[in-house]
């Protein structure tokens, strides 16, 4: 596995393992989930991190054992939520301080696992991942503190309203790399095609504008764009 490594705001604070002590933070999935941007960002803002990838929970669970005194957070995508149980969060668990978590953007699907397995809630903790860099790095800093978290609106009433969705767009017109946005991404996206500032969208969805961005930034990574202009141009090309 890759490694990226940096140093950036002091995480000692918050951590309970001697400050000698490296921290590991293991992406396990694809980069589409988690984007080389986002792995220097981690390598950068949180003191000690060292990043490692690999492409399945199977791959790192058959992986050589970390040094036992390192502090390791293991990042799982979301779309292998379906497959995990106790068992393998086992194999992936190596020492008492290996904390465990999945990076989701599909509150809906989480909910819906988690219920048919309250066991898997108690040992895994969530992260969403469409929040703005900061707030999302905090969350990663207070797993890797030892604490388990788990997004309080993932329990708000069956009854609250959904967040709002584009238009659906027939199947047949949407490419693969388009199919591939989640429901949010792509009524950014929209938003951008129509001509709205990143500002105006935050203020039309309800997002701040980090939140925007990095929605923007998952949207050119997925089309394989290299900006906000041409993802638009690629948006307008297939569905006008």
């Amino acid at each position: 596995m890759n490694a990226i490594k940096g140093a950036g705001p002091a995480v000692r604070n918050i951590r309970t393992a001697a400050d000698e002590d490296r921290l590991e933070v293991v992406l396990v999935g694809s980069r589409l989930q988690f984007s080389d941007c986002l792995a220097r960002l981690i390598a950068t803002e949180i003191e000690g991190a060292e990043v490692k990838r690999a492409a399945t929970p199977l791959d790192l669970a058959d992986s050589a054992t970390p040094a036992p005194h390192q502090c390791r957070l293991i990042l799982l995508d979301e779309v292998f939520a379906e497959g995990l149980d106790l068992a393998l969060l086992d194999r992936l668990r190596r020492s008492g301080r290996d904390c465990l978590a999945i990076g989701y953007r599909d509150g809906a699907a989480m909910v819906r696992r988690l219920r048919s397995d309250p066991a898997l809630m108690r040992a895994i903790s969530l992260v969403p991942m469409d929040l703005n860099p900061d707030s999302w790095l905090s969350i990663l800093r207070l797993i890797l503190s030892g604490c388990h978290y788990v997004p309080t609106e993932l329990f708000a009433p069956a009854s609250a309203a959904p967040d709002p969705v584009p238009a659906a767009v027939p199947a047949a017109k949407v490419s693969a790399p388009l199919a591939a946005l989640t429901a949010r991404e792509m009524e950014v996206l929209q938003l951008v095609a129509e001509g709205l500032q990143n500002k105006h969208i935050a203020n039309r969805l309800k997002l701040s504008e980090n939140t925007v961005k990095l929605h923007l930034h998952h949207v050119a990574t997925k089309l394989g764009a290299r900006n906000r202009t041409e993802a638009a141009l690629r948006y307008r090309a297939e569905l006008g």
